[in-house]
């Protein structure tokens, strides 16, 4: 499965071998689901059930949790949060993110909240898919950082998915894009502009075929590069929602002023009845250019109506449309390409519905240029799901795509000098690992001149793509690399020059840095001749891994340098006098490379994951109210089937043939019944657990099977009779054709087998007059006599019966000798004319092929039951 997970929205993809790709339905049936989750109590409520409760329950109603997911409790968008929604939003002090108080004591993360929602997209693809689901590609804005995609991995792995990747969102819209089209080798430049509900992402892509080598043959694949991203985090359809909340909530003021005791924006529960209408307005005006905006009751009793126009939205505006170009001109630039390179400009998300959003866009690059030939609301979830397929070993796919993704950030990392003597002072050196835009599933490999154990930070580099305003937000982890102390003590002396520790730095496809292993490289002095066999050993022991590694490795840094300047000349002059002395004289010891795995403690700062412990107690409550909710719906689902049931079977009892097959007094009797559990539902029974419902619909239909039977073989059996008779009539036959049609040398059905069949039809007749004659005298409300089961059972003995005389094979005749056969007809037949004669030898001919061919020979005299 796959999840666009959005700020106001979320798509489920689903592929199932076997099945086409396709999103997944909703409980609504509905393609997409609104990004809300309530909690009441122990309930949850998602979707459109959140956002019709929203108004009631304001506090405890979360929209848009996207915004501060992984984001720090100081941080601007979290701010921004808490003066937009009335959610008790506090500090968790162990991590310095947000978290929500619920009920006092509750308290729920981030992470968990988005858990939830992602738990409900999985039951979406299970109910679809009729089976469990886990494995997931999941979207994310190409803007997210390290914190915000392991935020993600952290509210899948308590939603108890399995992430096989994350996708960038415009990556996954133009593998959608590239999935049904053909390229050539000159590259195809497309740009993706993406304006969602929180912001706005713009990514330069190229489309190009490529030969790879598959196996001994070539193979062209095609291939998505993207060159440049640009975006927006703040603009989106939210933002024109939240200035058309605050038109609508002054001009509210100006019609009741007089009349309120107090404001509308101190009021929680109206205020968010007007986000949600501002949202509807908006819509509306993407495809008008007036409505009126109407909601009842909005504050203190008073109705509020009200005429809007596209023009007072786009005034509203016209700061957030200023910025519309500015992510298109940033990929151009940073691609160092004009619009007349690019061939087409793709819409896609649900702002760009938005009339004068497409205006600018239009007038920016060309009419000829806009391009809306993808799904603008699907195109992404359908991606992801095709990249999940790839990922899995359960699908096989046809066409293969290479994706090269970036990163938009720089990742460098920060260390200090090694001392030589126990004074001297540490320099602070940086290194770049991983420039702005940098590849992803690039893997790179540090080397570090050390004797003993150090550490370093990682951290993100300078970029004019995210301003990390909170001290502390660039950093992501603090590595410490032990072992290397011990090592040095265990060889001693034995050790020719410091070490060379190699340390590797992964960039994965989800665009989350990893730190995978160090190892340190210790030449060491042996005490006794090395053989051959050690010198193969350690040659390959110490490259293992390098040819990869050298084509990522990065220069040294300049505290490298400078260690290895003056006491590197010294070692190699020294080692190169000793190999020049080697031919006179043989050392006491040659040295060897041991290669000593390194151990690394990365620990994440800035925005650190959810630890082991809360994701324990995260899952925990999710399955204990997964629980709850699986009891909900089992409770409500006994409760619907005995409400159903009282409705149905009223109607029932006035059917025209059940009125013929009960009698009035049990009719009566069964309305009492029903009409008692009318009440009981509607009243005491609104509080029962499921059982009680289970246990009242058993007693009901317990007084209902009996008329029902009467019901069901009153009308079925008339259609039985006319199938036994005709099932009759077709054995008969059959045994009449044989009889009257086949000569006795030419049948082979013996005798018994036809006389068993024809006494199996004589007492099934018996029996069905006898009981026809019964069924008769009965009235028609009392116990049929003439069962239709009865029928059914006697009308399929007699059709076996006959299949298996039908599907009899005949013998086969036995091959004739030809030659004998014509020497034979030549003696018996010699006044015949030299006519029949050849008439005679055509015929042996002919008999003689179909003896070749074992083929049975059609006589006139085929009994004509074969056509049967």
């Amino acid at each position: 499965m796959s999840i666009d997970y959005g700020t106001e929205w979320f798509k489920v993809g689903l592929l199932k071998p076997g099945s086409a790709l396709d999103v997944a339905l909703n409980k609504d049936s509905k393609r997409k689901t609104q990004s809300v989750i309530t909690l009441r109590d122990e309930d949850r409520f998602y979707g459109a059930d959140a956002v019709n409760l929203a108004s009631r329950f304001p506090t405890h109603t979360f929209f848009n949790l996207k915004s501060v997911l992984g984001r720090s409790y100081d941080d601007t968008y979290a701010e921004l949060y808490r003066s937009r929604f009335v959610n008790k939003m506090i500090r968790d002090e162990d991590r310095n993110t947000a978290q929500f108080a619920y009920n006092g004591s509750t308290i729920y993360s981030v992470e968990e909240l988005v858990a939830y929602q992602f738990a409900h997209a999985k039951e979406q693809a299970e109910t679809t898919a009729q089976e469990i689901v886990r494995d997931v590609v999941v979207t994310v804005p190409p803007y997210f950082t390290q914190f915000e995609r392991q935020a993600i991995l952290d509210a899948a792995e308590i939603a108890g998915l399995k992430v096989l990747a994350l996708l960038n969102d415009q990556t996954a819209v133009a593998l959608n894009y590239a999935m049904n089209r053909r390229f050539t080798s000159e590259p195809q430049y497309h740009i993706f502009y993406d304006m969602g509900a929180g912001s706005t992402s713009v990514s330069l892509v190229a489309f190009s075929e490529q030969t790879i080598q598959e196996g001994k043959r070539n193979k062209s694949v095609p291939q998505i590069e993207v060159k440049a991203v640009a975006f927006d985090r703040t603009l989106g359809g939210h933002e024109f929602d939240t200035r058309l909340q605050k038109f609508l909530a002054e001009k509210f003021q100006e019609q009741h002023g007089k009349k309120l005791s107090t404001s509308i924006f101190d009021s929680q529960r109206a205020m968010t009845r007007l986000l949600k209408e501002a949202n509807r307005v908006k819509q509306i005006l993407s495809a008008n250019i007036e409505t009126i905006s109407s909601v009842e009751s909005l504050h203190e009793d008073l109705d509020f109506r009200l005429k809007v126009t596209r023009a007072q939205l786009e005034k509203l505006a016209q700061d957030l449309l200023k910025r519309v170009s500015a992510p298109v001109e940033e990929v151009l630039k940073t691609g160092n390409m004009r619009i007349n390179d690019v061939q087409s400009l793709v819409l896609v998300g649900g702002s760009v519905r938005v009339p004068s959003v497409q205006s600018i866009l239009r007038d920016m690059v060309g009419e000829s240029k806009i391009a809306q030939n993808v799904n603008g609301d699907e195109a992404a979830v359908l991606g992801a799901a095709f990249r999940g397929a790839a990922l899995s070993r359960q699908f096989r796919l046809t066409k293969d795509i290479i994706i090269k993704d970036v990163t938009l950030y720089p990742i460098q990392v920060e260390y200090l000098s090694e001392k030589k003597n126990p004074g001297d002072s540490q320099k602070l050196f940086t290194t770049p690992v991983y420039d702005e835009f940098g590849l992803l599933g690039s893997r790179k490999v540090m080397y570090f001149k050390r004797s003993s154990d150090f550490e370093f930070e990682v951290k993100y580099g300078k970029s004019s793509k995210e301003d990390f305003t909170v001290p502390g937000n660039e950093d992501i982890a603090h590595v410490k690399v032990t072992g290397l102390t011990d090592a040095m003590t265990k060889y001693g002396d034995k050790i020719k020059k410091r070490p060379n520790v190699r340390v590797s730095l992964v960039l994965t496809d989800s665009g989350l840095l990893q730190i995978s292993n160090a190892t340190a490289s210790l030449e060491v002095v042996n005490g006794n001749k090395t053989t051959i066999a050690d010198k193969v050993k350690s040659f390959f022991k110490s490259t293992d891994g390098d040819s990869k590694a050298q084509k990522a490795r990065m220069s040294h840094a300049e505290d490298i340098q400078t260690n290895d300047s003056e006491d590197s000349k010294k070692e190699n002059n020294s080692k190169g006098a000793q190999n020049g002395a080697k031919n006179d004289t043989q050392p006491a010891g040659e040295s060897t490379t041991v290669v000593v795995d390194l151990n690394l403690e990365v620990v994440y700062k800035g925005i650190p994951p959810m630890s082991t412990e809360r994701k324990t107690l995260a899952i925990q409550r999710a399955q204990y109210l997964d629980k709850l909710d699986q009891q909900k719906r089992a409770r409500d689902e006994a409760k619907n089937s005995l409400e159903a049931f009282v409705y149905r079977m009223r109607d029932f009892l006035y059917d025209n043939v059940i009125e013929q097959v009960t009698t009035e007094q049990e009719r009566e009797l069964f309305r009492e019944k029903l009409s008692e559990a009318s009440d009981w539902l509607y009243g005491e029974g609104e509080h029962v657990d499921t059982s009680d419902y289970k246990k009242k619909l058993q007693g009901l239909q317990e007084h209902e099977q009996p008329m029902r039977f009467r019901y069901q073989e009153h009308t079925e059996r008339p259609q039985h009779i006319e199938i036994f008779k005709q099932t009759v009539d077709v054995a008969k036959s059959f045994v009449q054709s044989i009889i009257e049609h086949t000569p006795e040398a030419e049948r082979y059905h013996t005798p018994e087998e036809l006389t068993k069949l024809i006494k199996r039809v004589e007492e099934a007749e018996d029996w069905f007059s006898q009981a026809l004659e019964k069924q008769t005298g009965l009235a028609p409300h009392a116990e049929p006599h003439l069962l239709v089961k009865n029928l059914k059972q006697k009308a399929k003995e007699i059709e076996q019966e006959t299949m298996k005389l039908l599907t009899k094979k005949k013998p086969k005749a036995a091959p004739k000798n030809t030659t004998e056969n014509a020497t034979e007809n030549a003696t018996e037949n010699a006044n015949e004319t030299q006519a029949e004669t050849d008439a005679k030898t055509n015929e042996t001919k002919e008999d003689q092929e179909y003896n070749k061919d074992n083929t049975e020979k059609p006589t006139e005299s085929t009994p004509p039951h074969e056509e049967l």
